[in-house]
């Protein structure tokens, strides 16, 4: 087996690291330990080429942007005791084996090495998954207008998450629309009642369902409806969309916050709605007050919500 490097790089954050977060104390733990590296290897089926350069390309800007976020990994040891967090940079290398991974898994490859200091496994896998989600932002001003914009298609009182998700989901069906050639509206106001109708599932009465003696069985019974709905839709072609969206509430503006995860093509539309970079902020500097809020959505060409889910 021989392996062939196409490229090697050295990636660095797409911001800056502040002063103040310059220097990393290292743990207790592993000040004493002996030097250990964490290493982690994913196997993904196989995909076209030009996917695969596509997904590259994407790959690069959202490791620069996550770097932000992990910025010890991209600084230099000063001894057992500290990080220089100086924005040095991290290996980035792409290679080629000479035989197929059908031998294994059949696909493609992602490996990780950091040393145990600046990641456990646990922080690992919360690195590869921040990794592979994008954020919006949207600031509070921006918000505002979307809201207006929904009341003036007659939706009464709409809520920062219901208009924000309403307009993420809109972007998804457009992009969905032109992967599949189907003759579907995408207008905003359309996704803002289905929205609502899904939300509005999950009641105080429904809640209040979940309290008591019954309280479990009540949860099981609504998780089996739901895969119900979804296993009659599979033979319609439906696709599967699940919406867990970070909501941040900044204290001045009211912003939002939206992550997003969704398979390559699909993404990389998303990532080029021109009406959507006019109003989010990509991957910026990340917030800190966090809602989790978990819609799932079984999608057909009539836009048919099923059912929403809590976590």
């Amino acid at each position: 087996m021989e392996i062939e490097i196409i490229s090697r790089e050295c990636i660095k954050p797409s911001s800056p690291t502040p002063h103040h977060l310059r220097t990393y104390k290292i743990s207790l733990v592993d000040q004493f330990g002996a030097p250990t590296l964490v290493s982690s290897i994913l196997f993904y089926p196989p995909i076209q080429a030009s996917s695969l350069s596509m997904s590259k390309r994407s790959q690069v800007l959202k490791l620069s942007s996550t770097l932000t976020l992990y910025y010890p990994i991209v600084g230099r040891f000063i001894n057992n005791l500290s990080i220089d967090c100086n924005d040095e940079g991290l290996c980035y290398t792409v290679a080629r084996l000479n035989c197929g991974l059908h031998d294994y898994l059949n696909g493609f490859a992602i490996g990780i090495v950091t040393p145990h200091h600046i990641f456990d496994a646990t922080s690992s896998i919360v690195f590869l998954k921040t990794w592979a989600t994008m954020r919006f932002v949207f600031e509070g001003a921006v918000v505002s207008n979307l809201k207006s914009k929904a009341v003036s298609s007659g939706m009464r009182n709409p809520t920062c998450v219901e208009v924000v998700l309403a307009f993420l989901f809109r972007c998804v069906m457009s992009a969905l629309k032109a992967k599949y050639i189907w003759g579907l509206e995408v207008n905003f106001d359309v996704y803002c009642g289905q929205v609502r109708e899904v939300v509005s599932t999950i009641n105080g009465d429904f809640v209040k369902s979940l309290q008591g003696a019954r309280g479990l069985q009540r949860f099981l019974e609504f998780e089996a409806e739901t895969r119900e709905s979804y296993y009659k839709a599979l033979p319609d072609g439906a696709e599967f969309i699940v919406f867990n969206s970070w909501c941040n509430a900044r204290r001045m503006s009211n912003g939002i916050e939206e992550w997003v995860a969704l398979e390559e093509e699909i993404m990389y539309a998303i990532e080029h709605d021109e009406e959507l970079l006019s109003l989010a902020s990509v991957n910026p500097i990340s917030l800190k007050l966090f809602v989790f809020i978990d819609f799932k959505y079984v999608i057909k060409r009539n836009i048919l919500p099923v059912h929403a889910l809590i976590n």
